[in-house]
């Protein structure tokens, strides 16, 4: 809206009756007016400054598995196909700029977000410093996209780590390939009745399955782009033996599920998602961090039987989660955090996307406060079970933000990974007071 401040205030400075001024005025309020209004629907919001004395470098690829085909696709010959990013700490020199997200994806709805700034930079050199750099898998929510974490990812680099997110076909949100074509989501969990869910968990369980798929590929991928010899950006510098994996809503799944079914997959953290399967049924029998929004508490039988229809269906739904995941927790051992107040958002860009004040309610957190809090449980959780570094944050109280409880391993728990030198911190809870 600067150009049309830029007329106006000129007509209303140089007006030469009063009549003139008042309609000038009038024009200049109303453009303002509409100017926050624009803001606030469309807000080209600012991303977190990264804390790490890396600068990062970004680039991305196409990947085709030719091991496998597209269940989803019209042909029947079609191969798997996804997307990467890949995060990476870089040399301090001069670059491009990398966009948030690919253009192409974007509507009349977000053209908005091409104007918003990373702080990542196209194809830089890697830093200089150790040998190899440790490497973090990231999978987005469903209807999601690859740099909807980019407050995270962006810090995990500038920290040395290589983090790749990976854009699961029909899962989401827009994947654009580099000939222009466009894969869209499919629908997900359906709460209209008890049998459309039934059937449409089944599906998601089959898309988990796909998605487990991907991840595995990926980290093949990257096997060969290490080899001596190859041509690759970051050849010979990612260290594949030890991997964790991350991942905010259907993509905390993934990492739930990734935990049990990869052997160099070493420690995982589902961010406010739902588990499935064997993850579910039966635990992460590897260190492992739970995060959730809300109020830090599971729903009471009492207060599920309240509710009806597709409420009812979501609650039941998270409930059985929420003792799934405390079971895991006194089985194996791991970590919960909720920061209070927060929604599903928070746990991702996506909360910066559309920014109303609060009319009525308790004030929603600051969103860059709680980016501040999950980029430091998640940056202390993987440098104690990737890098085997101290973590005093995993064993300290926290603070008042937060609801923190650390679940020591049992005597009786057989890990199947992880360093049994830093096993989990002692049982801590924090809970906000006032």
């Amino acid at each position: 809206m600067l150009p049309v401040y830029a007329a106006i205030i000129p007509l209303m400075l140089l007006a030469r009756n009063p009549l003139g001024r008042s309609l000038s005025i009038v024009n200049l309020v109303a453009s303002a007016s509409l100017s926050l209004a624009l803001g606030s629907v469309f807000p080209v919001f600012g991303l977190p400054q990264p804390r790490g004395p890396y600068h990062v470098g970004t680039f991305a690829r196409h990947l085709i598995d030719h091991g496998r085909r597209e269940r989803h696709a019209s042909s029947t010959e079609a191969f798997r196909e996804m997307m990467v990013q890949v995060w990476y700490p870089a040399k301090n020199v001069d670059g491009v700029r990398a966009w948030y997200r690919d253009p192409r994806m974007n509507t009349a709805k977000s053209y908005h977000l091409r104007w918003v700034k990373t702080h990542s930079f196209w194809n830089l050199p890697p830093a200089e410093g150790p040998p190899e750099f440790p490497v973090l898998l990231f999978s987005p929510s469903s209807g999601g996209f690859r740099s909807q974490n980019t407050f995270q990812v962006e810090e995990l680099a500038s920290q040395g780590y290589i983090v790749v997110g990976i854009d699961h076909p029909y899962s989401s949100s827009r994947l654009v390939f580099p000939d222009g074509r466009v894969v869209y989501s499919l629908p997900w969990i359906d709460t209209a009745s008890q049998a459309a869910y039934e059937l449409s968990n089944r599906n998601v369980e089959l898309m988990l399955e796909d998605h487990v798929a991907d991840a595995r590929f990926v980290l093949h991928e990257m096997e060969r782009w290490n080899r001596p010899g190859s041509t690759e950006l970051l050849a010979g510098r990612m260290d594949l033996t030890r991997v964790g994996v991350f991942g905010h809503s259907f993509g905390g799944a993934l990492a739930a599920s990734l935990c049990l079914a990869e052997h160099r997959v070493v420690a995982g953290i589902n961010m406010d998602g739902w588990t499935f399967g064997n993850a579910e049924k039966n635990g992460i029998a590897k260190p492992f961090f739970f995060m959730n929004s809300g109020d830090g508490r599971g729903l009471e039988q009492a207060e599920v039987n309240k509710l009806s229809g597709a409420l009812r269906i979501e609650a039941e739904r998270d409930r059985t989660d929420w003792q799934a995941m405390e079971s895991s927790l006194k089985r194996f051992g791991g970590y919960h955090l909720t920061v209070l107040g927060t929604d599903h958002g928070n746990y991702s860009d996506l909360v910066l996307f559309r920014r109303f004040p609060a009319l009525r309610g308790p004030r929603p957190p600051n969103p860059y406060v709680v980016f501040d809090i999950i980029n430091a449980y998640t940056l202390a959780f993987f440098d104690r079970y990737i890098r085997n570094r101290p973590a005093p944050l995993l064993e300290q109280a926290g603070s008042v933000e937060v609801r923190y409880e650390a679940y020591p391993v049992p005597a009786s728990a057989s890990l199947s990974s992880g360093d049994p030198s830093h096993p989990p911190a002692r049982s801590t809870t924090t809970e906000a007071t006032k």
